[in-house]
């Protein structure tokens, strides 16, 4: 197993590159989704007025690019069925963008460990 940090190949997380992607989710969703017709309410005037945060499915991607090898790695997580008030809401600490984070960086620890055992050959060895 590859170890984070100085000595290791893998970033620690603070040398990470996180992008946030939102797009509309399934608008027949909505209804079911809430306990409370207001809330079901709110979220159709959100939306009617512009605020894609309202409803929406979010992407967290984790991005490193190994400088010694020119590779670029990547991690992502997925959420949909949100409703926030905003980006800044969505983004509080301690929420799910932290979770999503963390999910993404792991995807991206995991993707950089496959392509290291690739490199060392170890697909093959266990197909050959």
């Amino acid at each position: 197993m590859l170890r984070v940090g100085k000595q290791s190949q893998l970033p620690p997380i603070d040398k990470v590159s996180f992008k946030l992607n939102v797009e509309p989710d399934d608008y027949q969703e909505i209804a079911g989704s809430f306990d409370d017709p207001a809330d079901v309410a709110w979220v159709k005037r959100e939306l009617k007025d512009g605020n894609e945060w309202a409803w929406c499915s979010v992407e967290v991607r984790a991005e490193w690019w190994n400088r010694k090898t020119g590779k670029t790695y990547s991690g992502v997580a997925y959420l949909g069925g949100c409703s926030y008030e905003s980006e800044a809401s969505f983004k509080q600490p301690g929420g799910y963008y932290d979770d999503m984070k963390k999910e993404a960086y792991d995807d991206l620890v995991s993707n950089i460990e496959d392509d290291n055992y690739e490199d060392e050959g170890g697909y093959e060895e266990e197909n050959g």
